[in-house]
């Protein structure tokens, strides 16, 4: 009895197999709500241009290589081209690039979702593939 349902088994498990893998490697479903470009502050730091939502309570400071900006509700940073949003690493940017934070839940560079990178480890950072 045991050998006759093997095979039906095997079949089952190989047929569902493959859908399984087709779900893990799709990437995340593209946003299609329009971006916001207005409304908010422009700040520069490290030749890349950043667009802030407007709060109370923030600050910042910019220099030639980089930016540092928080508020109540947001933290970025910008160190050795590296982008941080709220302590997550979202890659590198480079002179000349925008990044519009206008959007609640999303990172756009240069009009373009940007996805958070995986952690590494502590004190690694994340090889980004170019």
């Amino acid at each position: 009895m045991k050998w006759t349902l093997f095979p039906f088994t095997l079949a089952a498990v190989l047929a569902f197999l493959p859908a399984c893998k087709e779900k893990a490697a799709a990437p995340p479903p593209a946003t299609s709500a329009p971006i916001v470009k207005t409304g908010g502050r422009e700040l520069v730091g490290g030749g890349v241009k950043f667009l802030i939502p407007l709060e109370e309570s923030s600050g910042h400071s910019d220099s030639a290589v980089g930016l540092t900006y928080e508020s109540p509700t947001l933290r970025v940073t910008l160190a050795r081209g590296i982008l941080y949003v709220n302590a997550t690493n979202f890659g590198n940017v480079k002179p000349g690039d925008v990044v519009n934070l206008l959007n609640p839940g999303r990172v756009i560079v240069n009009d373009q979702d940007r996805v958070p990178l995986p952690a590494a480890g502590l004190f690694k950072e994340p090889a980004e593939k170019e």
